[in-house]
């Protein structure tokens, strides 16, 4: 008999982004962890189906408050270690959803990747990516909705046979990829003034944070 399939929820927080060669100092994190417990912690403790374990990846060096926190596995690691991480964790017979230590879900996400997978019951690899989000100004809290993204952080993996850690953009390369049409937006990134790479986009909304967080939505 098959045994009952894991979901993990991975999140990398701060990993390699120290150093000489690292990307941002601890004074880049003090934002970082007000947002994760503003609004990445309360999203994902609002999920509607909690039959999953989220792991968090700190770096080695990391002073963040958050380490050790409950609600969540605290691990730390470090840029060259972290991928052996992952591959202890990942079988055959699990889901991997990765979020942003600056970002959010909503009350439904969680729900809707494990009912993908529960429905389709892959015997090999499979990626779930649900493409519509919303875009959120940290400073206002005001809502964009953005054009569907068919490739975007958010995405799900299950049945990694080959324990590789795929990066969101190339998952179609490697595996069958399906699209979550039929539900409205279920992710929100989060842009603040500390954003690596992201900006801020999207159709102007009357909606605000709190509202597209709410369970009732």
């Amino acid at each position: 008999m098959q045994q009952p399939i894991k979901h993990y929820l991975f999140t990398k927080y701060d990993v390699g982004l120290y150093g000489s060669g690292g990307k941002k100092t601890r004074d880049w994190l003090k934002l970082r962890d007000k947002i994760f417990n503003e609004i990445t912690f309360p999203s994902v403790q609002s999920q509607e189906n909690k039959d999953f374990e989220w792991i968090v990846f700190f770096d080695s060096t990391s002073s963040s408050e958050n380490f050790g926190k409950k609600g969540f596995t605290s691990f730390h690691t470090t840029e060259k270690t972290i991928r052996d991480d992952y591959k202890n964790i990942i079988d055959t017979n699990c889901i991997f959803t990765r979020l942003d230590n600056d970002d959010a879900i909503l009350p439904n996400f969680m729900k809707l990747v494990r009912n993908i997978y529960d429905v389709a019951q892959p015997h090999g690899p499979m990626a779930v990516n649900i493409p519509y989000g919303y875009c959120c100004d940290y400073n206002t809290k005001k809502i964009f909705k953005l054009r569907p993204e068919f490739s975007n952080p958010f995405i799900s993996k299950a049945n990694l046979k080959e324990h590789r850690v795929y990066g969101h953009g190339e998952i179609y390369r490697y595996m069958p990829l399906v699209q979550l049409l039929e539900c409205g937006p279920s992710w929100i990134r989060i842009i603040h003034d500390k954003n690596i790479t992201n900006r801020l986009t999207g159709e102007k909304t009357n909606l605000m944070l709190k509202d597209v967080l709410r369970k009732d939505i």
